[in-house]
């Protein structure tokens, strides 16, 4: 899927990719899966940035959260009322977990879309996000950057 808007905390801590593409498959013959991502870097000398990621479920908790990497209290939660279409993305850098909360300024939010913008359900997509998180588009506390695009690099 493409990413179609990325959000941080004012002021953001860096740039985030930009043409930015994320596929996660389940690793055969094992209960975790790998988020294979290819992304450009914004700065004056772009250059592909490409990563996986191993991902472990976090069950018992809620089907939608994963742990990134092995041994990491980074957890990336994903949601959507129409995942054919898009996906919601929350990385966590710091996951309590007795409260199942995350800091605000530990906290990035990514929405992934299939196909072109001509697809995207833009109302769903807002009201996805306001009703998992309280969060809305404009809100003054996060920059959002609009990643979406061909990836012409990678």
């Amino acid at each position: 899927m493409g990413e179609m808007y990325f959000a941080l905390e004012r002021p953001p801590a860096f740039t985030p990719d930009v043409n930015y593409k994320s596929t996660i498959t389940k690793i055969p013959a094992s209960s975790k899966y790998m988020q294979s991502t290819i992304g450009e870097s914004p700065v004056a000398n772009s250059q592909c940035a490409r990563g996986n990621t191993p991902l472990t479920p976090m069950y018992g908790l809620d089907k939608t959260l994963f742990f990134r990497g092995d041994g990491s209290t980074v957890v990336q939660a994903m949601w959507s009322s129409c995942p054919s279409k898009y996906i919601w993305s929350m990385r966590c850098e710091n996951f309590v977990f007795g409260k199942r909360k995350c800091l605000l300024s530990e906290t990035y939010f990514g929405v992934y879309i299939h196909g072109d913008m001509n697809d995207a359900p833009m109302d769903d997509i807002v009201q996805d996000l306001c009703r998992a998180t309280g969060i809305r588009f404009g809100m003054e506390n996060f920059k959002w950057f609009f990643s979406f695009g061909e990836n012409t690099l990678c």
